[in-house]
């Protein structure tokens, strides 16, 4: 995947321009109302000096206009104080004009920015959600928030104000050297100096600062990333003792983003005195030739004549024409950090989940719930040796299985290939007859129900958690479900009862409660297979049996699977398979098993004795 790690950084080849491309097309009027603004309110905010440089000529030192400017018979006419009075009328109402189109372009610009950001995380939370378990197991928790949070933010900064910085860059190297030329061509010769020494200027930074970038945003992820992990393990941290080792960790992923982000910041400082001392000397020189100009006449040989009044007008639009040209490399860090982070997010859009529905996937709809592993190989692709090998075996419904062997000798595998959060190597799984892989992702794990030996709470409501996922839950279901569970008792003695907030993964419960809540859970579900995976093993014995035989006694209409390293917990299971180094050695009911596994009959004797 594109999301790069300490040591490397790999960018995604998405541009800028993609992420107009794609996201863009969906809010044309925001672009038109931020478009529209900035046009009107660069054009309104030409108007003052315009009519200050035509007052100071006509009004003040009764100069005849240039036969440029238009209308310059009538306005020769016009009394000095009527004059005065419409000038001023003019630039009062183009200064209501700048504060309206101000409100109207950044009202469209940050709109646009807002609902690009929104679409942005869902859709790179739903890239998420898609990918294979494979792609979580390669990547850090952290940094994928990094992306969906930090990433995604960063962008607002250039869709909210840089690409109108842009509009406006152009519109007033554009529009003001047109009208500097106008005014003198021969002055704004002088004033244009600085314009290719800042681009070249501009094309080196670019040029340093991007990997720059990319280097702080990877590192943004990294201390993230252990910022995460750490908070997640502080009970871990604190009765094992290793603060200050933690410490150490944290204060290294700080000392590279600092590094990565001193670096970016050491070319950022150099960059833009540079601009501003070559845009305040071009002012400077536009300034001191033109008070010559006006004190002397045309200096360097020129020959055009320069007012007082054209020469005011010819600074202020200078001033105008100079500062955007020095925020030239605001626009450009903005853009290279906003392209950073952008490469990261489209790194993540881009990525292929290694389990795809086929474009004929059906959703599963039989009554047949015949669940059939059939010569099931598999190997995980971080090992050398397979994991399950010749898997085969058969339940119907109200068959309990019982799955038990030796710590990685393949049972939770079996689970995670069931609801193909990886695909088999070799054979098939099927249900119903119908090959797993051949039924939609959502209809074949809506089939399963499971509670796995670490049982993950949201943070919410007992309430919300038991009926996670499931509408119109009825309070008969709900308590029905928890007393299988053997949790509502418990539940019934707290003064908000269900509604008792739980904590950050169910913080507040033990590892027994939050089993049980998950167990809950899962039977509130009502699916057709109910798998449960070490899910009592932080249950006491007495806890355990109540449980074990609520379950079985509302078997009969589904199938279910318990994987276990008590051989108590599934020794009444109506079918046993023994699994070794991924293979089943034995299988059988529990009394056969004794009598013709030698393995299994040693586990159970172990066990017995220390039980």
């Amino acid at each position: 995947m594109n999301i790069p790690s300490e040591k490397n950084t790999p960018l995604s080849s998405t541009s800028m321009l993609d992420l107009y491309t794609r996201y863009g097309a969906n809010h044309h009027f925001h672009i038109f109302c931020g478009v529209f603004g900035t046009l009107l309110g660069r054009f309104s905010s030409l108007l003052p000096a315009f009519f200050l440089g035509l007052s100071i000529d006509l009004i003040f030192f009764n100069q005849d206009l240039p036969p440029s400017y238009i209308f310059s018979t009538q306005l020769k006419s016009i009394p000095p104080l009527s004059a005065l009075i419409l000038f001023s009328g003019i630039i009062v109402l183009s200064f209501l004009v700048g504060a309206f189109s101000m409100w109207l372009g950044d009202r469209g610009w940050n709109a646009f920015a807002q609902e690009i950001q929104h679409e942005l995380r869902i859709d790179a939370y739903n890239a998420l959600q898609n990918l294979s378990m494979n792609f979580f197991e390669d990547s850090r928790t952290g940094e994928l928030l990094s992306i969906i949070n930090n990433d995604v933010n960063q962008l607002e900064d250039f869709l909210s104000t840089s690409f109108s910085d842009a509009i406006r860059l152009v519109i007033m190297v554009i529009g003001v050297g047109f009208i500097l030329f106008l005014l003198n061509p021969e002055l704004t010769l002088i004033a244009m100096l600085p314009v290719p020494v800042i681009a070249i200027l501009a094309y080196l930074f670019m040029k340093n600062i991007h990997p720059k970038y990319a280097e702080m945003r990877s590192s943004v992820g990294g201390l993230t990333s252990r910022l995460e992990d750490n908070l997640s393990g502080i009970e871990v941290i604190n009765t094992e003792s290793t603060k200050p080792y933690e410490n150490n960790r944290v204060s290294n992923s700080s000392t590279m983003y600092y590094d990565t982000n001193w670096a970016a910041i050491s070319t950022r400082i150099k960059f833009f005195p540079m601009v501003t001392i070559i845009t305040g000397i071009g002012f400077v020189l536009t300034f001191a030739v033109g008070g010559i100009w006006v004190l002397s006449g045309p200096p360097l040989g020129f020959t055009r004549p320069l007012t007082p009044g054209n020469f005011v007008t010819f600074v202020i639009y200078v001033q105008q024409f100079v500062w955007p040209i020095a925020q030239f490399g605001q626009i450009v860090n903005t853009y290279q950090r906003a392209k950073a982070s952008n490469s990261r997010i489209f790194g993540l859009l881009e990525e292929s989940p290694s389990i795809v529905e086929s474009p004929l996937a059906v959703n599963f709809s039989t009554d047949d719930m015949t669940l059939r592993f059939d010569e099931v190989y598999f190997q995980y692709p971080s090992l050398d040796a397979p994991v399950l090998k010749d898997i085969s075996f058969q339940l119907e419904k109200g068959d309990i299985l019982g799955v038990v062997g030796a710590s990685g000798s393949g049972k939770t595998t079996l689970i995670k290939l069931l609801a193909r959060l990886y695909d088999v190597d070799r054979g098939s799984i099927s249900i119903g007859g119908k090959d797993i892989r051949e039924v939609t992702l959502h209809s074949l794990r809506n089939l399963l129900a499971h509670v796995s030996q670490d049982s993950y709470l949201f943070s919410g409501t007992l309430r919300e958690n038991i009926e996670y996922g499931q509408k119109n839950v009825t309070e008969d279901q709900l308590i029905k479900a928890t007393k299988i569970a053997q949790i509502h008792d418990f539940i019934s003695t707290l003064p908000e009862g269900y509604d008792t907030q739980i904590g950050e993964r169910g913080v507040t419960l033990s590892g027994g409660q939050r089993q049980r809540v998950a167990l809950a859970r899962a039977l509130i579900k009502d699916s057709p297979i109910l798998i449960i995976d070490e899910g009592t093993r932080y249950l006491d014995t007495e806890t355990e049996s109540l449980i074990r035989e609520s379950i079985f006694n509302s078997s009969s209409d589904r199938i279910t699977i318990i994987i276990s390293h008590r051989l108590v917990s599934v020794s009444h299971s109506t079918k046993l398979i023994v699994l070794d180094e991924g293979g089943i050695v034995a299988h059988g009911t529990h009394e056969k098993l004794l009598q013709n596994s030698s393995l299994y009959a040693s586990l159970w004797e172990s066990q017995s004795t220390h039980s």
